[in-house]
């Protein structure tokens, strides 16, 4: 991108409820709709960009969100898009029709990446316009997005979903992302497992191999894995309470991994059940199978809604397997 320190981002923020089950749901639909606009109606000056975005606490229950789009090009900012300036020092937001405003902000921490930088900061919160001159206290902002995109095609074709027949390969393909995880990031990584559908012998998955990382902390996990797994191949992507980091097979490529980060006792985890109860219960594994091939054909395009409705199978396996029951 550059090696200036600057960074200059057109983006979006907008104020989340995040608290309960539809957490995630809020993240995911802000994202999806603001992502087409960011590579669209932003004037830029190359055609591989980078998408970074923020978080902050906001109202008990919710968060402060901000997604945007690096640029270098001078254009006209979007309807309802802001400008975030960010130098080692001062964070410099502009928006149409309103004054600029400048703010110090203290780096939490920073690094230089293959892509550009990246780090957190404190600064006033929240980033809203109409209330920075009134609310002066600090805030954290947490790195949510960095992810390389290509703004003539913010949704690669390859992320179609295509289920394939079990790959004996996939135990291995495992073992040895997790060896790089543990030798690479040992202060962040506590546990890991393999697990989705490339985790349970005889039954087709899309081929992504799934890992679950324990981590002590979120705020460790954040500061050793960014830096580390950046690149043209890798996205990050933080939701409600866990992150995700999804590796590709290049640039804009077929997904070869989905890195999961959460802590111990995390909801996440019951996925190890779910994954030892199928193993344990052919039948179990037969059902699901079928599931998968009919919603892979009704939702090709749609990963989201592919997800959303294996939502029930999955919750009745686990109170199976919660239950004893022998299902």
């Amino acid at each position: 991108m550059t090696d200036d320190p600057h960074i200059r981002l057109i983006g979006e923020a907008t104020g989340l409820t995040t608290s309960g089950e539809g957490g995630d749901d809020a993240v995911v639909a802000f994202y999806r709709s603001l992502i087409p606009r960011l590579c669209t109606e932003v004037s830029h000056s190359v055609e591989v960009s980078r998408l970074i975005g923020f978080r902050t606490e906001a109202e008990p229950g919710g968060e402060y969100r901000f997604l945007g789009i690096e640029t270098n090009a001078l254009g006209p900012i979007p309807e309802g898009m802001i400008t975030l300036d960010l130098s080692d020092a001062l964070l410099t937001v502009t928006a149409p029709g309103r004054p600029e405003t400048i703010h110090p902000i203290n780096r939490a921490w920073r690094e230089e990446t293959p892509l550009g930088i990246v780090g957190e900061f404190t600064a006033p919160a929240p980033l809203d316009l109409s209330s920075l001159d009134e609310k002066q206290r600090l805030q954290y902002y947490s790195l949510s997005v960095h992810a390389p995109v290509d703004v003539k095609e913010p949704i690669p074709e390859s992320d179609a979903i295509e289920l394939t027949d079990p790959d004996p390969a996939w135990p291995d393909e495992f073992a040895r992302m997790a060896d790089r995880l543990k030798t690479d990031f040992p202060e962040a990584v506590t546990r890991i497992e393999h697990y989705g559908s490339t985790a349970v012998p005889g039954i087709p998955a899309k081929p992504i191999i799934d890992i679950l990382v324990e981590t002590p902390s979120m705020d460790i996990a954040r500061r050793a894995l960014i830096p580390g797994l950046v690149g043209p191949e890798w996205e990050y992507w933080w939701y409600t309470d866990h992150m995700i980091f999804i590796r590709r097979r290049e640039f804009g490529g077929t997904r070869t991994h989905h890195v999961h980060v959460a802590p111990a006792g995390h909801r996440l985890w019951e996925g190890i059940v779910f994954r030892d109860y199928l193993a344990a219960h052919p039948e179990a594994a037969g059902d699901y199978t079928a599931l998968k091939r009919e919603l892979s054909a009704r939702y090709r395009t749609d990963r989201e809604a592919y997800t959303d409705a294996k939502t029930a199978f999955i919750r009745g396996i686990l109170e199976r397997a919660k239950g004893g029951a022998d299902g």
